[in-house]
């Protein structure tokens, strides 16, 4: 299965560790000398910017959720408490991607590495464990 990440997950995420995402809020014309040039955008954080800088705030300021780093962020929110009934949560998951019945030791270290492997993937398997409640 291919794992992608939405902007539902992201909010789920983005949420599930402490932080805020970052979303325009209101739009309005911005004006020079009684002339429409653009846009003035409110994010969820309070900043006012211009469109031609609306790209460069959300990149830098969201998390994607699709590298290391991210990862482990969310592994650490994991880690405090919730591992367990996500290690709960994925072992069918990976039982179902893999086309495995069973479980043996060579299992227990190989769903580590293909947890682990893809941040991607791993983010968004966290995401829907915390939208079905699971975690």
């Amino acid at each position: 299965m291919t794992y992608r990440m939405t902007n539902e997950y992201q909010k789920i995420l983005t949420k599930m560790i402490g932080e805020k995402l970052h979303e325009i809020i209101s739009e309005q014309p911005y004006e020079v000398d009684t002339v429409i040039v653009g846009s003035l955008y409110r994010c969820s954080c309070g900043y006012d910017f211009h469109s031609n800088v609306i790209n460069k705030h959300f990149i830098v300021a969201n998390r994607t959720f699709t590298d290391d780093s991210d990862m482990m962020k969310v592994f650490r929110w994991l880690v405090d408490g919730k591992w367990e009934d996500f290690y709960k949560y994925i072992v069918p998951v990976y039982k179902k991607d893999n086309n495995i019945g069973y479980y043996t030791i060579v299992f227990g270290v190989t769903i580590f590495a293909w947890l682990f492997y893809d941040a991607e993937r791993f983010c968004c398997l966290v995401a829907e464990a915390k939208k079905e409640g699971v975690i």
